[in-house]
């Protein structure tokens, strides 16, 4: 279980850093004349669908770590409630 909250934190690091630097990707090329060039904004666009991509993949793994302990809260009712 341990893992996918791992390859979670991996993912939504990633997804963060990308989105920063989208952001500064258009800083820096809106810097002087404050137009967008057609290369800034493709750069912007890729790096966005980067972050977004590993977001996307950080949800996957927190959604089948949810999964296991779902599983596993039901598999520990069961034997209590056996019990009783």
């Amino acid at each position: 279980m341990n893992k996918y909250k791992k390859r979670s934190l991996r993912c939504t690091a990633i997804s963060f850093i990308s989105f920063l630097l989208s952001i500064e990707i258009i800083a820096i090329d809106m810097q002087g004349d404050g137009v967008l060039s057609g290369q800034g904004a493709l750069t912007f666009v890729i790096i966005l669908g980067v972050a977004v991509t590993y977001c996307n993949r950080a949800l996957d793994y927190l959604r089948e770590y949810i999964a296991i302990l779902e599983a596993a809260i039901i598999k520990y009712e069961k034997e209590i409630l056996g019990e009783i």
